[in-house]
């Protein structure tokens, strides 16, 4: 009877104290709830990253605090990365876990890496590209040594030349009689940026157009402009009088 009531005890005790870690649980979780709004309203995103990782390194059994750091940080963000340029290097910056080594990957090969500051921020001030497409990538290590998974790879365009762009009318010193002028043209490819005169130009399909323009009395200057995504430029001017 005497061995049966301290079963009893036991098992009583054992329950009480799995409620008091259920309820120390659900206290880390709701302040790590807090903790994140908080981040994303001050912090931004480089505070976000080191939340998530300082969360994910002591929300763990008790057990396991003393033991060597296992957890891998983020992966890390990189700030704004142009699409496309016409320049053969690029300055980026990130975030990642503070104080951790960041390699950056270009087209899958690692082409150098560089330590994030206290917050987490990174730069590197030039990183030479190869003529096309190129992506870019990145990956964290932590001082115990944890790898992160490579970043997600932002594509980006390296292109130095000048788009094509042919005006096939009005024809250069012409002379017309009516006030509406028909320019008609063609550029490389309908996601050309087209302008007359500053005025942007609606492309058709297979980067052709057909722009009416009012021409005022008297000799007229007309400066066609064909703009691709990376900043290049072809630039085409004509002049056309028109006689009422």
């Amino acid at each position: 009877m005497k061995y049966s009531n301290l079963g009893k005890q036991f098992s009583v005790r054992k329950n009480i104290s799995a409620e008091k870690k259920s309820q120390h649980l659900a206290v880390i979780l709701g302040l790590a709830t807090v903790l994140i709004v908080i981040g994303l309203i001050f912090g931004g995103v480089p505070l976000l990253i080191s939340l998530a990782n300082f969360l994910g390194k002591t929300n763990r059994p008790e057990t396991e605090l003393t033991d060597e750091d296992t957890i891998p940080p983020v992966s890390p963000l990189f700030s704004a990365v142009p699409e496309a340029t016409k320049s053969a290097y690029i300055k980026i910056s990130g975030s990642s876990e503070p104080e951790s080594k960041v390699e950056i990957y270009l087209n899958d090969q690692l082409i150098l890496d560089t330590q994030a500051d206290k917050k987490g921020e990174f730069q590197i001030a030039k990183i030479n590209l190869e003529k096309g497409t190129n992506y870019l990538s990145a990956k964290a290590l932590d001082k115990a040594g944890n790898e992160s998974q490579l970043s997600r790879e932002i594509k980006i365009i390296y292109d130095d030349q000048p788009p094509d762009l042919e005006i096939n009318q009005p024809g250069e010193n012409e002379t017309v009689y009516q006030s509406n002028l028909e320019i008609k043209g063609k550029t490389e490819s309908s996601e050309i940026k087209i302008t007359v005169n500053d005025r942007l130009v609606v492309l058709e399909k297979e980067g052709e157009f057909n722009y009416l323009y009012e021409l005022s009395e008297g000799e007229n200057l007309i400066k066609v402009i064909a703009q691709d995504s990376a900043g290049n430029e072809t630039e085409k001017e004509l002049a056309v009088t028109y006689r009422p």
